[in-house]
């Protein structure tokens, strides 16, 4: 028939794979409870409420005097860092000689939702530094922080100008009228007061939901297409699993977490406050550098 219907023999062959992939799947692929992360291996350090602080074990001799505290989001896990040994951003810096500590804020209770900015700040934060510097027979700290960590540490150091030596920070939300991604805009205009009335506390699937608006086919369905197609691949899906894993273990959120929104997004307070210190800053990257004067 002139009208009859041509298909390509490759598409119909990767069809017929991508199907053969899916129902192959459970066989192939570990249960989320066999999934090991291979962490490095640390010591708690100081411990506060729920806060830990981590100091991981130094492998090699370390060449550094002056150590390294990391402030993680108060979202997620801090495991993003340690995901795989050879993708793993605290043993990259330990195999270099740095002696790195991490903030660990752990799971929180209906206690925290009490817990305001200063807590954390002023609290928590600076008591680790402390704890820091006494164990370390030092006077000043290095100090990345991450996300929400990044914002906490960039006050803490206009703060504390002393005790920071040095301030790393990635994806800290500085300016948030700035900001014109899809969670920026939906901060601005979301009724804070309204959601906690209606859900109380943050719920983590709303966290994921939020986060995958930023790019959602890539979050909802190119990245499980592709875990299809390469589910033969065992780095892949190896590297697939750990970060799924991660990426689901994810605390419920309470008050400071509401009060980011008003704060940053609506308010914009903290900003004027941190351009007015004595900070300055030098973008390098997807890294925002801040030194200390």
């Amino acid at each position: 028939m002139e009208n009859e219907l041509k298909l390509d023999p490759k598409v119909i062959e990767e069809f017929l794979k991508f199907n053969k992939n899916i129902i192959e799947a459970p066989k192939m692929m570990p249960a989320p409870d066999e999934i090991s992360l291979d962490m490095t291996p640390y010591d708690v350090a100081y411990s506060e409420d729920k806060v830990r602080l981590l100091h991981f074990n130094q492998p090699k001799q370390k060449q550094h005097q002056v150590p390294l505290v990391i402030v993680y989001a108060l979202i997620n896990r801090w495991h993003i860092f340690d995901i795989h040994p050879q993708k793993s951003w605290v043993r990259n810096l330990l195999d270099q000689g740095y002696d790195i500590y991490m903030i660990d804020w752990g799971t929180p209770t209906n206690l925290d939702k009490y817990l305001g900015f200063d807590d954390y700040v002023n609290g928590y934060i600076d008591n680790c530094v402390e704890f820091v510097m006494k164990e370390a027979s030092v006077d000043s700290v290095s100090m990345q922080g991450y996300c929400t960590g990044g914002t906490l540490a960039t006050i803490y150091a206009a703060l504390h100008t002393k005790k920071v030596k040095n301030l790393i920070l990635t994806a800290p939300v500085i300016d948030g009228k700035r900001d014109t991604t899809v969670v920026g805009n939906l901060a601005k205009h979301v009724d804070v007061d309204k959601m906690v009335e209606t859900i109380g506390n943050m719920p983590p699937e709303f966290m994921y939901y939020v986060f995958s608006v930023l790019k959602p086919f890539e979050q909802g369905i190119e990245k499980y297409i592709n875990f299809f197609k390469n589910i033969e691949d065992k780095v892949y899906v190896d590297n697939f699993l750990r970060v799924e894993k991660w990426v689901n273990d994810t605390p419920c959120q309470y008050l400071l977490r509401w009060l980011w929104v008003i704060i940053w997004y609506r308010l914009n307070v903290a900003c004027p406050y941190i351009m007015q210190s004595q900070v300055r800053t030098k973008p390098s990257g997807f890294t925002q550098q801040v030194m200390l004067e």
